[in-house]
């Protein structure tokens, strides 16, 4: 197994931090969801092919990305990745979870030349929002439940944070609970005081510009999955050569919860466009 190198790129100011690992064929990126940084994808990597060429990114703020002068928001983290997809990688395979899975669905639509196909874990796409055409700028604001979330998990440590996960979700890989827990204490939340730049484009909008083939991998909503089946049949019927693999033990941590059956559904989509399918010598 190739070894990691770091990646470094100045965007807007902003330091982007992400990691590189060579492999064969093309090149696989992965987007992490909020909260989480890079190295959150490492139990579903234990899983795949090992020759792949694969790009952990930290998001903006994650990690050890900071922000750009234009704030912290969906906007930045769509040209950030292009960025990196400009100077690094090449057009590439784009794997995003919630969060990332947004700003891979935005780089795809906004940059179709950059994008050979799309991996998308339970994407925030709620049914009664696919059309909205988002405000410009807002704040998202310290009152919200998911930052809250994260100032009480900081006030906790690594220890405490990885061992609470572990009781959580018993049935995840090992591997997963301290990245888990690390990537939680490793948020700037000062960038929720910025103010906050939306893809002006509706979801569905988006969609419609999307050229590359996709995989949207789904759990069941009633474990915390956001995708139901009416979005995802949506999603199907607009992108050409989309497919989707539901996981209906999982929630919204769909490789998490159903690691064997997600890592499997990866590599035969990544099969399809001409990755490894079997672990480097």
């Amino acid at each position: 197994m190739h070894g990691w190198t770091d990646v470094v790129l100045s965007v807007d100011d902003a330091v982007v931090y992400a990691k590189h690992r060579v492999g064969e064929g093309t090149p696989v990126v992965f987007l992490h969801g909020f909260g989480d940084y890079g190295d959150c994808w490492q139990g579903l990597l234990a899983r795949l092919p090992q020759a792949i060429d694969v790009t952990l990114v930290d998001s903006l703020g994650h990690g050890h990305s900071g922000y750009p002068r234009s704030g912290c928001d969906a906007v930045a983290r769509r040209d950030a990745v292009i960025a990196l997809l400009e100077t690094h990688t090449g057009a590439a395979v784009l794997v995003g979870h919630s969060m990332g899975a947004a700003t891979a669905t935005a780089v795809a639509a906004h940059r179709p030349d950059l994008v050979h196909g799309l991996i998308l874990e339970d994407p925030p796409w709620w049914k009664q929002e696919l059309d909205a055409q988002p405000l410009v700028a807002f704040k998202i604001g310290r009152d919200e439940p998911i930052v809250k979330w994260i100032e009480g998990l900081q006030k906790s440590t690594v220890a405490d944070v990885t061992a609470s996960c572990r009781d959580e979700h018993p049935n995840w890989d090992e591997v997963e609970f301290e990245h888990w827990a690390r990537s939680k204490l490793r948020v700037d939340l000062s960038g929720v005081d910025l103010p906050y730049r939306e893809i002006t484009a509706s979801v569905r909008q988006q969609w419609e510009h999307i050229t590359c083939p996709a995989l949207l991998l789904t759990g069941d909503p009633a474990k915390s999955g956001i995708v139901t089946d009416d979005v995802a049949a949506d999603f199907l019927a607009t992108v050409t050569n989309s497919q989707r693999s539901h996981h209906e033990q999982s929630g919204h941590d769909v490789r998490r919860d159903d690691a064997p059956g997600v890592s499997t559904a990866i590599t035969a989509f990544l099969a399809r466009l001409g990755a490894p399918t079997q672990a480097s010598a």
